[in-house]
């Protein structure tokens, strides 16, 4: 059984957890957005177990070094899209941070080309780490925004400490972002260029 489960199709498993992520969290009921979250945290745990599955299975491949970054790309990004679309803050706070995954991404596309696969580093880890903190502080203010918090009970001041958790943890989120697009840049400029 265990023989079944490969670094690749925990990847893959992580990119269709993400679309189960977008359709609960965008069906506007407490269990769907419950099944939203469970649906989150199994698909941040299994970017967690393929690499670590790699690693001690010897089964680093290429594919995996692609495919890992995008699915980590795709399940944050559109889960940060979902909350906008919801109303908890403007798009453009994750305008930067699309536009740094983006741009990577097509870099590594590039080097791929020319058969050069990096693996992500310490500042990508960092900064998906900081993502995934960012992510839980929305959670937690979307639940208690559409749930807990309305009619705002007087004597629970809870939701603002929540909301500007959000909007910092955005903004640290946001800074590891441009952070590893940096260091990826300095580190691999004489191959991109």
């Amino acid at each position: 059984m265990t023989d079944m489960i490969t670094p690749n199709r925990l990847t893959s498993a992580r990119i269709v957890l993400a679309f189960f992520v977008i359709y609960f969290l965008l069906t506007p009921s407490l269990p769907h957005r419950i099944a939203a979250f469970f649906a989150f945290v199994i698909a941040a745990v299994t970017d967690y177990y393929d690499g670590h599955l790699a690693r001690r299975r010897q089964m680093v491949t290429s594919t995996g070094k692609i495919l890992d970054p995008i699915a980590d790309k795709l399940l944050i990004l559109s889960t940060f899209a979902c909350y906008a679309a919801l109303g908890l803050f403007s798009i453009w706070w994750i305008v930067p941070m699309a536009v740094r995954e983006v741009g990577i991404t097509l870099l590594r596309f590039k080097l791929l080309a020319k058969g050069v696969v990096v693996a992500a580093e310490r500042a990508g880890k960092l900064k998906v780490a900081a993502q995934l903190v960012a992510v839980g502080f929305c959670y937690a203010w979307l639940l208690g925004r559409l749930y807990l918090w309305t009619p705002p009970p007087r004597f629970l001041e809870v939701e603002p400490l929540v909301k500007y958790g959000s909007y910092l943890s955005l903004l640290v989120a946001t800074g590891f972002t441009l952070y590893s697009g940096y260091t990826f840049l300095a580190s691999n400029r004489s191959k991109i260029f």
